[in-house]
C-alpha cells in the first residue's frame, strides 16, 4: 500500500512578449519589476504577491530581467534575481521524477524558456533549467535532459545565472524568450493524509515569478446576483497571480452612481431595481484589466451568490492554467 504525490508544473510561453529580430541578431533584454513575486494558492481564493516568506528569502526568486546573445550556432542567456542565484534542493524533483521514498520537496528553480524560427522549417524551443549546481536543457527533438558542465555551459555569479547552449540548427533566429523562478515546499507524508482540500495548503508553499509578466487579468471572485435594499453585501477581486506590474489599484463602480477603491468593498444600495456593476483594475504600466457582473436588488429578502467555495476554487485553477501555469497536486492513493 503506498501513496504516491504528483506535482505537475506546466509553464506555457502564449502569454509573452515576443521580439521579431533580423536573422543572426543580435542581443535582446528583457526587464522585469521587483516585487511580483506570487504565493501560489491553488486551493484558497487568490494568489497574491508576497514580499517575504518564513521559508525563501524573496529577493532570491524575485526576477528583475533576462538577456539572449546569439553567437555562431550557440546561444548565451543570462537570468538576473534581486537578490543572489539560491542553491536548494534536486534537479531531479525539478523535472518530475519523484522517488517512491520522497517525503519532501524543498527546492528552488530557474528556468529559461527559449523560442527560435528557421526560415523553411518549424521552430524550435528550449527548456533550460538550473537547480543546486546543476542544469539541464532540452529541445523538442531532445529525447532526455543534456546536462550541461560548468564552467561553460553555466555559471553563478551571485545574483546572476549565465547560461549556453548549442542549437539544434546555427540558422535559427530569435523568437521569444522568458524566464521562471519557482520555490516549491511540500510535506508530502502530510499532504497524502489530508482529507479536506482547505487543508492542503498548510502542507505546501509555491512562490512563483515570470519575466516578462503578461498584461493584467483581473476576475471578480465573489459578488452577489440578487439582495436587498440596506443589505451589506461583499464584492472581492483579485489580479490573476503573474500578470501585470504591481502596485495595482481598483475602481468599483455599483450602477448606482456610488464607487469604491477597495480591492474587496462592502456596498449597501438604497433603492431597488436591476444594477450593473464594473471592476477596472489598473496596473503600474497603465494597463488595465475590466470585469463586469448585475445584480437584482429588492426591497427584501436577497443574499443570493455568484459563487459558492468550490466554484472559487475551480475559477482559480482556470484562470491560473489561462495564463501558463497550472500546479496541481493530486493525490493517488492506492488501496
Amino acid at each position: 500500500m503506498k501513496n504516491k504525490i504528483l506535482i505537475v508544473a506546466m509553464i506555457t510561453s502564449s502569454f509573452f512578449l515576443a521580439a521579431a529580430l533580423p536573422a543572426q541578431a543580435a542581443d535582446v533584454t528583457l526587464t522585469d519589476p521587483s516585487g511580483d513575486v506570487s504565493l501560489i494558492d491553488i486551493y484558497g481564493e487568490q494568489s497574491t504577491y508576497v514580499t517575504s516568506n518564513p521559508d525563501v528569502n524573496i529577493d532570491n526568486i524575485d526576477l528583475t530581467g533576462l538577456t539572449y546573445t546569439k553567437t555562431g550556432g550557440s546561444v548565451t542567456m543570462t537570468m538576473e534575481v534581486k537578490g543572489s542565484i539560491e542553491d536548494r534542493g534536486s534537479i531531479t524533483v525539478a523535472n518530475g521524477e519523484y522517488p517512491e521514498n520522497l517525503t519532501e520537496i524543498n527546492d528552488v528553480e530557474y528556468q529559461f524558456m527559449l523560442e527560435t524560427n528557421l526560415v523553411g522549417s518549424s521552430a524550435d524551443s528550449y527548456t533550460i533549467i538550473y537547480v543546486n549546481k546543476h542544469c539541464q536543457y532540452s529541445s523538442i527533438d531532445s529525447e532526455n535532459p543534456i546536462n550541461l558542465t560548468s564552467p561553460g555551459g553555466f555559471s553563478v555569479s551571485g545574483k546572476t545565472l549565465t547560461v549556453t547552449i548549442p542549437l539544434t540548427n546555427a540558422d535559427e533566429v530569435y523568437d521569444q524568450l522568458n524566464g521562471t523562478t519557482t520555490f516549491m515546499k511540500v510535506n508530502i507524508s502530510a499532504l497524502t493524509n489530508a482529507t479536506d482540500p482547505s487543508d492542503f495548503a498548510k502542507y505546501y508553499t509555491i512562490l512563483e515569478d515570470l519575466a516578462p509578466n503578461p498584461a493584467v487579468q483581473a476576475t471578480i471572485l465573489y459578488a452577489p446576483n440578487v439582495g436587498s435594499v440596506g443589505e451589506s453585501l461583499q464584492f472581492n477581486s483579485s489580479v490573476i497571480p503573474l500578470t501585470g506590474q504591481p502596485p495595482f489599484t481598483y475602481e468599483w463602480k455599483f450602477g448606482d452612481g456610488q464607487t469604491s477603491t477597495q480591492q474587496n468593498p462592502i456596498h449597501t444600495y438604497t433603492k431597488s431595481g436591476t444594477y450593473t456593476y464594473n471592476l477596472t483594475v489598473t496596473d503600474h504600466s497603465n494597463t488595465k484589466a475590466f470585469q463586469t457582473g448585475t445584480i437584482e436588488i429588492t426591497t427584501e429578502g436577497g443574499g443570493g451568490t455568484t459563487s459558492s467555495p468550490l466554484l472559487l476554487f475551480l475559477a482559480v485553477i482556470i484562470v491560473i492554467a489561462a495564463i501558463g501555469i497550472v500546479v496541481l497536486v493530486v493525490i493517488i492513493r492506492r488501496r
